[in-house]
């Protein structure tokens, strides 16, 4: 039997939450399905090489250095580790699990509300055309956005009418 060779990216999505609490990001390996199902997760995918994270834009109240990535310890396999090792279930994989690299950003602390992105470095072969206008395949980027929840759920039942 003959293995299957799948036309793949790498892909990370945005995320929001409290700046109280560790934020996870979705960084997986994903192929093209079909048509009608577009990309999805490679859930065979257990021997890609975690990719080295970047991150850039700080927005207002957040700064380098105040968030980290759940890793092994600094710098990691991420590049971004925070000083201590995070526990196995948040630590970032150096090969995915069922094509997820299990990447939790530390969370930065109250008053440090704000944005960053966050690049993946990713090899070639895994890059994909994600500004079809710049008409070249490139890293797959994401916002880490912390703080945008209240603190304490103040409602307990709201409904809009149209």
């Amino acid at each position: 039997m003959h293995p299957v060779q799948r036309y793949g990216r790498l892909a990370l999505k945005n995320v929001v939450g409290s700046e109280l609490l560790d934020l996870p990001m979705a960084l997986t390996t994903q192929y093209y399905a079909s048509n009608s199902l577009g990309f999805v997760t490679n859930t065979d995918d257990v021997c890609t090489v975690a990719p080295t994270l970047a991150f850039s834009n700080y927005q207002p109240n957040l700064q380098n250095g105040q968030t980290c990535v759940r890793d092994s310890g600094s710098p990691g396999a991420s590049g971004q580790g925070c000083a201590a090792a995070a526990s196995s279930a948040q630590k970032y994989l150096s090969a995915p699990l069922a094509g997820d690299f299990n990447l939790y950003l530390a969370a930065p602390g109250s008053g440090h509300s704000g944005a960053v992105t966050v690049t993946a470095l990713a090899p070639v072969w895994l890059q994909y055309l994600w500004n079809v206008s710049s008409g070249a395949n490139a890293n797959p980027t994401g916002m880490a956005t912390f703080g945008v929840f209240p603190g304490a759920a103040s409602r307990i039942y709201q409904r809009e009418v149209y």
